[in-house]
């Protein structure tokens, strides 16, 4: 297998300019159809919603489309093989343990900030709020958020990341070198609130990481555990919004 992490490079620089070409279109969208420029911050905002439903689709295809492309070209063309994407029934408990790990780590860590600096502690997930909203748009939340997003995220970040990682630094820095990748990834609208989200979200990646490891390198498990972080939010937002 031929790829690396120069292929992870030209993955971040194609995630990034499709986000930016997708920016500039909707803003030239706006001005030519004489809307405003800007956009209400506040939780369940429909244009925050908007983007997020667009947007997200966007990304998975650079974050799904680039490792299949990968394979292709430089590994065994099978995504199975190359990045794991193969599954046992076991994976599915190790997934859900996982995901109850990663969520009793976090609110540990949001209870630890609240005592410390008071208040809550920052979240991304924000712009989405279960007050006001429809059946339909929660269930299409649901699916983006805690399915679609899941699946292209690990495939990316345990899958080629990952692997990259470990082929040039071993284990444990490739563990480390993707969790830290993957919180960056997690842009807020602040450096706290990016640093505390960033913090989080790179903790959860050590998780996902792990059960990729402790499963064979495949990353089902780790696809599960990651549902159950987003599925979980999302309900908490419905329940809570």
């Amino acid at each position: 297998m031929r790829w690396g992490l120069g292929d992870v490079a030209v993955g971040i620089g194609l995630f990034f300019a499709v986000q930016l070409f997708f920016g500039a279109g909707l803003v030239a969208f706006i001005v030519a159809v004489g809307g405003e420029l800007a956009v209400d911050d506040s939780a369940g905002d429909p244009s925050n919603l908007l983007l997020l439903l667009v947007s997200a689709p966007l990304s998975w295809a650079v974050l799904i489309g680039w490792p299949w492309w990968v394979s292709r070209r430089k590994g065994t063309g099978r995504m199975s093989a190359d990045f794991g994407l193969a599954m046992r029934w076991t994976d599915l408990l190790l997934g859900v343990a996982g995901g109850v790990l990663a969520l009793v780590v976090s609110a540990s860590l949001a209870v630890a900030y609240s005592a410390v600096f008071g208040g809550d502690a920052p979240t991304n997930t924000d712009i989405i709020s279960g007050e006001s909203q429809s059946l339909v748009t929660i269930v299409v939340l649901f699916v983006v958020i805690a399915v679609g997003t899941p699946i292209a995220e690990e495939i990316f970040f345990r899958g080629l990341v990952l692997g990259a990682a470990r082929k040039r630094w071993g284990t444990a820095v490739g563990i480390a070198f993707s969790s830290l990748l993957f919180g960056a990834f997690h842009v807020q609208a602040d450096l706290v609130s990016w640093a505390f989200v960033g913090a989080v979200t790179a903790l959860y990646g050590v998780v996902f990481a792990l059960l990729r490891v402790w499963s064979n390198g495949r990353i089902a498990a780790s696809i599960v555990a990651h549902m159950v972080v987003n599925g979980m939010a999302i309900v908490v937002v419905v329940l809570t919004g």
